[in-house]
Order: C-alpha cells, then structure tokens, then sequence
C-alpha cells in the first residue's frame, strides 16, 4: 500500500472578507452631461472643462499636501486687508469728508449681505485654487442698475457657454489724459449655473448684450426682472486648448495621487495585520483538520499575527519496525517589512512636488523645525515679493478695471490689496529716532509711522508744531523772547523748552562760567556732560547758541561762528 502524504497548501496572506480601506468619496456625476457641446451633440451649447471639475475638489479633500498650500494663499494674498485710494492717496475713514471715499468703504465692509470683503477673496481664492475657476456674481439693482454686492459662486456648478456672433462695441480707452472711444468687434461670453435639474444663465460682466436668466435667451430687450446678472471670471492660468482655467497643480496629478495611495497602502498594512511574521513547514508529518485551520486562523487574523502558536503533529509514515519521526521548520518571514511606514520618502517628495508648483517655502505649510528668524525673514521676503504680491496686484488690477471703475467713471477712486510683512520694532524705533529733528523731514509723518509701529494713538498737533519751530527760531537768531509762547515771571524760555534751557544753566553753574557759586560734584559735572552728549540735533543746537549768547558777549558779531566754536569746546569737554 502506498503512502498517502498530505498535499502543500498555500494559503492566500489575505483572508476572505477582511476589510480593504477604500475612499469614502463617491464618484460625483457630471451634472452638465448631455449638455455639452460635442461632435455627437450639435445641439450642445455648454462648454466642457479639460478636467473634471468634481474630480478635482475630491483630490484637494483627499491630499495632504494641497489644502495647507491653498490655505497659505488665501491668509497672504486676500486675507493682508484692503485700503481705498483716491488718486493715489489713502483715506482715512475716521477723518475724511469725502463722502464718495466713505461710500467706497462702507461697500467693501459688507459686499454682500452678512460677508466682508476679505471673506469673499478668501472664498474665491479657494475656489480658484481648487479648480482653476473663480466666479464672482455682479448683482444690481433693478430701479438704477447700480451695483448692490458681489457674491462668489462654487466652480463645481458653473460652465461656459459658447461664444455668440461677433457683435459691434463701443469701449473707452484712456490716452495721454483724453477719453477715446474706440468700436471693436467682440463674440461675448455667457455662462450657466446647475443646481440639481435647475439652470441660470448669466452673462459676463459690462457685456452689451443681456441674457434671460430662465430660457437663455440672449438679446437687448429682455426685461429688467428676467435679465441675468453678471459673471467677472477670474482664472488661475487659461487651459492650453479651453477657455477654462486649470489649477496651478495640474501637473503635479501624479504625485498628488500618488501620495494619496500610498497612505491607504499604509492603512491597509495596518487594518490587515501586516505580512505573517513566519511560515511553518510540516516535514514528515500532518496536521489533523482542527488544528490546520487553528493555525490558519491565527496567520490569517488580522489583529493576531504577533502571538505564538502550540502546533500538534502527527506522524504520517514509519512501520511496525522504525517509528516516524516528523519536524516542524519554522521560517521567518516578512520581517524586515515591519517598519514604521513604507513609502515614507516617496510621500515627502510628492509633497515637496505639489509645493513647488505653488512655489511656496518650507516654512508658509508648517515646516519651520530648521528655521530662524533671519532664514524665516530671508523666506518671507521671497515669497511675498515671487508670490503673493503679484497675485494681489493682479487681483488689484482686474477689481480696479471692472467694479471700482462702474462705480467711479472717472478712475479716481481705486483698491490697493495691504501687504503682510515681517518688521524688527526695535530696529525701526532706533531708525526713526535717528530721523528726529533732521531737516526735510515732515513731522506729521513722522508722527503717523511712529503710531502705526508703536500702536498706539498719536495725535498731531499742528498749532503747536509751529509754535515750537518759531520759538528755535528764534532762539538761534538770538531773539529769545518768543510771543507765541506762555511765559512765566521774569523768564523769557517758553515752557517746553526749559530742560534744555535748565541744563545750559547747570552746565554753566559747573563749570563756574557763571559768578554764582558752584555746588556740584565731579559725579554731577559728568551726568551733566552725558546729558548734553545725547541731546538731539535741534536740541542741541538750542543749547549751543543759548550758551554762546550767555558765555561770549559779542557773539552778535559772528553768531554762527561763536555757536560753532562752544559746539566744539563743549564736544572736547565730553570726549575728555
């Protein structure tokens, strides 16, 4: 009889129904589909996008790369704030009685009902930078047709119709200070809002032609309640053969998928249990049923692949004569795959390849553990001079030549986007008070920067301002008694002058250049001679000619020469 020996069985790693981690994100119908243009369907008016909208949103939910890179654009590009400018020049809100300029800021503070303007960039970056598309709705009014606000719509529902026949137009160009008309030919655009089965129309803004919100409809005598309002279509760059935008990350899809599947190999690793630390070969021997599948099960389990096992075997040849003898060969297996992670280094460089298409620095997505400050400033500097400051520009620009120029004819009224900026206060602080006193430079301004970097609320006096130039004046032209100034009894020195007025009298009492008498220390002719040495300029100044006019009688014949002269002992005095 021949021995029966029992057949290899390889058992699959995986176990029937063990759970596979897969998206939870479903698969988004094109809801345009039947709509588009195409050669099957010439009755097809909607432009189809060179990507899928839908499929795009789903891959910034699903990276971890892109929604840190979105969300540094939109903090530095829309969300630094905004000033208004008439030509050229800022207005204050608090000061101005310029009620056009206030009606321009009471606009932008509330765009639209209950959003702020900053809140409605900040939407339509995202949405730009999600898809390559922003929208922006233009409503007005039914009565003047002026702008009410400006709502951001989701790129996910809007198309593009196909452009219309070429229609005359009449634009306004601005040359060398003249208006100058200007007709040229235009195919103007129109565009589509689906929500579920229901559809908008909508046409571009400042275009001639209207379209009937409901049917479609284009024409020029469509009633005012049936009229489309208008769409300013903001692009992050024009797809090469579409007139949609693409997102700044379009080629940069593999490495954003990728990064994606290797974290669900990674997660599935983990749900599975990992690879079965070893294998056990049977040699001269068999398992009975019970304890093949027990030592299945535990290989197989996900949750116990770690646990030793208590294997029982039975002889499966020999004779009456010799017994058999069977052995179990325990091989390890998958060991060397039991690491933190895998694919650990090829997910850092599909992040760093995501970034570089945003062109942003380690630093603005919360990479910052080998930065300090002069490498974090040098960063900044960079990228708000390569990044975010051109967009803003841009955005300025577009903002400028559409919704502030319908509202202002005349172009005197713009928007400037603010910059975020990285300052050294103590730096500043000793610059401008290197600036204090200079000639040329304006005190007024001097005072604004002074209360924007120390943040607090300076006010500038301009009465008293020139009341104290007249009195240096006057002190420097030897006509010390200044009319403008309060007096006191028997004194000649306005008040807010007296401390440099009080320490030409010390300075001469200690250095017995006066006939009193002379109480003073060496420690006090020191503290006198520093205090002197860090006057500023326009003080110092006060005090050389107060104490020329006192020490050197006929100084009226040469009165900057004996200024000068007692500038230069006195300098002597505090170097020795």
């Amino acid at each position: 009889m021949k021995d029966e020996f029992p057949k290899t069985v390889v058992t699959p790693l995986k176990a029937e129904g063990a759970s596979v981690p897969t998206t939870t994100a479903l698969e988004q119908e094109d809801q345009f589909m039947g709509l588009y243009w195409s050669a099957d369907n010439k009755d097809g008016t909607v432009l189809q996008p060179p990507y899928s909208i839908p499929t795009l949103e789903r891959l910034v939910e699903e990276n971890n790369a892109l929604d840190p890179c979105i969300s540094a654009y939109e903090v530095n590009i829309d969300g630094s704030g905004y000033v208004v400018e008439k030509d050229e020049i800022e207005i204050d809100p608090k000061n101005t009685k310029d009620s056009t300029g206030k009606g321009f800021i009471e606009f932008l503070r509330e765009i639209a009902p209950g959003v702020s303007f900053v809140s409605l960039r900040k939407a339509n970056r995202r949405q730009m930078e999600m898809t390559g598309n922003g929208y922006l709705e233009v409503v007005r009014s039914i009565t003047k047709e002026e702008i009410l606000f400006v709502n951001s719509l989701k790129s996910s529902t809007m198309r593009l119709l196909k452009l219309g026949a070429p229609v005359t137009v009449t634009r306004v160009l601005r040359r060398f200070g003249k208006d100058i008309p200007a007709r040229v030919q235009v195919r103007e655009r129109f565009f589509v809002q689906m929500v579920g089965t229901k559809k908008v129309y909508f046409k571009s803004f400042g275009g001639t032609q209207d379209i009937n919100r409901l049917t479609g409809e284009i024409g020029t005598n469509i009633p005012i309640k049936d009229r489309g309002s208008e769409i300013i279509h903001l692009k992050v760059k024009e797809a090469a053969n579409s007139p949609y935008g693409v997102p700044r990350w379009i080629s940069q899809v593999p490495s954003v998928v990728g990064s994606r599947k290797a974290e669900e190999v990674n997660l599935e690793y983990f749900e599975s249990g990992g690879i079965p630390p070893v294998i056990a070969f049977i040699l001269g021997g068999m398992l009975g049923d019970a304890v093949r599948k027990q030592l299945e099960n535990i290989f197989i389990n996900p949750k116990a692949k770690t646990r030793g096992a208590v294997v029982e075997v039975h002889p499966s040849g020999g004779s009456l004569d010799k017994e058999s003898k069977p052995s179990v060969e325990i091989e390890k297996f998958g060991s060397e795959s039991t690491k933190d992670s895998m694919f650990e280094s090829y997910d850092e460089k599909c992040e760093k390849r995501v970034r570089r298409s945003f062109r942003l620095p380690p630093l603005f997505v919360g990479l910052s553990d080998d930065y300090n400050y002069a490498s974090a400033y040098i960063s900044y500097r960079v990228a708000e001079g390569q990044v975010f400051s051109p967009e803003r520009e841009e955005f300025d620009d577009i903002w400028n030549m559409t919704v502030m120029k319908d509202l202002d004819p005349t172009g005197s009224y713009t928007l400037r986007s603010k910059q975020i900026s990285i300052t050294n206060i103590e730096n500043q602080l000793k610059a401008l008070g290197m600036t204090k006193g200079m000639d040329g430079i304006d005190s007024q301004n001097w005072v604004t920067v002074l209360s924007e970097i120390a943040s607090v609320d300076l006010v500038y006096d301009e009465e008293a301002a020139e009341d104290e130039k007249q009195f240096r004046r006057d002190l420097l032209t030897g006509n010390t008694q200044n009319q403008n100034a309060p007096q006191e009894p028997g004194s000649q020195v306005a008040k807010g002058d007296s401390d440099v007025v009080g320490l030409v009298e010390e300075f001469c009492k200690a250095f017995n250049l006066t006939p009193s008498e002379n109480t003073y220390t060496d420690a006090d002719t020191i503290i006198i001679l520093e205090r002197v040495k860090y006057l500023n300029k326009s003080d110092r100044q006060i005090f050389d000619a107060i104490l020329s006019a006192r020490t050197l009688p006929g100084e009226y014949h040469d009165r900057l020469g004996s200024q000068s002269l007692c500038g230069c002992v006195v300098d002597h005095m505090i170097e020795s």
